[in-house]
C-alpha cells in the first residue's frame, strides 16, 4: 500500500538523480520501491524525504563515517548533520499477537463445517505486561503456528453443538494458561462476523513507543 502518490515519487525520485543519488543507487531505490510493502515503505520515505531536504541543502547521500555509511549528510548555512531514514513497522508485534490470523482461521474453520454465513462474535483478552514506562499490552493466543491445529480441534464440539440447535446462542469459553478467548454464535448476526482484541502496538508510554 503506497502512502505517496506514484506521480510524486517518480517527480522525487527524478529530481535525486540529477546529482544527489548515483546511477546504482537510484536503481537499488527502483527495486525497493517495486519490492514487497517491507520494502516500499521506507524507500518511499528516503525518497521524498531526501528530496525535501536536497532542495534546501546540500545533501550527500550514503556517506560514509569511518565503518558506518549513513544514508545522508546535510550541509547548510551553519548546520551540519547526518542521519538515517527508517520507517517503524509492527509486523514483529503482529507475529506475537496474530489476532487478524486468528479470525481468519475462524473463518476458514468455520467455512469447512458449513458455517460459511457468519453468525459469529470473537472476544480476545489480553493482558499488561512489564513495568511503567515498559508497559505492553499482549494479547492471550496460542502461538501463531498453532492456531489452525488448536481452532480444528476447539471449534469442533461447538460447532456441532450449534448445528443440534442452530435457533439459540451457544457459548465458547477458552481459558487455559496464556490463552483466552470467547466465541459466541448468535443466529441473529448471520451475515457478519463481529470482533473484539486490544491493540498491541497501542503505546502506554510518552518515552516509549512499542514499535
Amino acid at each position: 500500500m503506497a502512502i505517496f502518490r506514484r506521480r510524486v515519487i517518480q517527480q522525487e525520485l527524478d529530481f535525486l538523480r540529477r546529482g544527489v543519488v548515483p546511477p546504482e543507487r537510484a536503481r537499488d531505490l527502483i527495486q525497493r520501491l517495486n519490492g514487497s510493502r517491507p520494502q516500499a515503505i521506507p524507500a518511499e520515505w528516503e525518497v521524498v524525504l531526501l528530496a525535501s531536504l536536497a532542495r534546501v541543502a546540500s545533501v550527500k547521500y550514503e556517506r560514509a563515517f569511518n565503518a558506518v555509511r549513513l544514508d545522508f549528510f546535510v550541509r547548510g548555512e551553519g548546520v551540519e548533520f547526518a542521519g538515517d531514514i527508517v520507517a517503524i513497522s509492527d509486523v514483529d508485534i503482529a507475529k506475537r499477537n496474530p489476532a487478524e490470523f486468528f479470525f481468519r482461521e475462524c473463518g476458514r474453520i468455520a467455512a469447512t463445517f458449513g458455517f460459511d454465513n457468519g453468525g459469529f462474535d470473537i472476544r480476545i483478552a489480553d493482558r499488561t505486561t512489564g513495568k511503567y514506562p515498559d508497559k505492553r499490552t499482549e494479547l492471550l493466543l496460542p502461538v501463531k503456528g498453532d492456531i489452525p491445529q488448536f481452532l480444528g480441534r476447539e471449534l469442533r464440539p461447538f460447532f456441532q453443538q450449534i448445528r443440534s440447535d442452530p435457533g439459540e446462542v451457544h457459548v465458547l469459553r477458552c481459558v487455559q494458561p496464556g490463552i483466552k478467548f470467547r466465541i459466541t454464535f448468535d443466529p441473529k448476526l448471520l451475515g457478519s462476523t463481529t470482533g473484539r482484541y486490544a491493540s498491541a502496538a497501542a503505546p502506554m508510554s510518552l518515552r516509549r513507543n512499542p514499535l
